[in-house]
């Protein structure tokens, strides 16, 4: 057989090799980074919010700690790799970065859930704080759902202000 010969600009054209993703060793094995269902992102919101609304109508500390919960549920090491708030750990969701597909760390988590965090600290003064942390809550939860249901990836503004994303994970 013939071996064709390689041109000059051939021969010095380097190869380009594409970069193999690497995976963290604390990365979940999600099912794929598709988005997760919505129905179980919303009953797991649900959940955690109703959590939270309760215990912040302890006078002062309840909203100091609901908003403490608030922030940084998406990083908690729940299960074996991190990233589940108890809302995402029930339902089989883990919120993940996008770039690399890690579990969320404490500072990602405080970024993603700052829309949530802010009608938390609203309630730490009783009677107005009440009304008003609650309409805002309301408010930012429900645009937060359409935004979900709306956004082909399923992101929300926290998952956009972090770069994040939820997916379902298997074990």
């Amino acid at each position: 057989m013939a071996e064709k010969k390689k041109t000059a600009a051939e021969k010095k054209k380097p190869v380009k090799k594409k970069p193999v993703p690497r995976k963290s060793p604390d990365v979940a094995e999600p099912t794929s980074l598709v988005p997760a269902d919505v129905g179980k992102r919303i009953a797991a919101a649900l959940l955690e919010g109703v959590l939270v609304y309760v215990i912040s109508f302890l006078p002062y500390i309840g909203a100091l700690i609901g908003a403490a919960y608030l922030a940084v549920r998406d990083a908690l090491p729940l299960g074996s790799t991190g990233g589940q708030s108890l809302g995402k750990k029930l339902f089989g969701l883990q919120a993940v970065r996008i770039p690399d597909g890690a579990p969320c760390d404490y500072v990602t988590s405080v970024l993603r859930n700052l829309p949530f965090i802010v009608p938390a600290l609203l309630m730490i003064k009783p009677g107005i704080g009440w009304v008003l942390g609650s309409v805002v809550w309301l408010v930012v939860f429900t645009v937060e759902v359409l935004l979900v249901i709306a956004d082909e990836k399923g992101l929300r503004i926290g998952d956009r202000i972090a770069k994040t994303s939820v997916v379902e994970v298997t074990g």
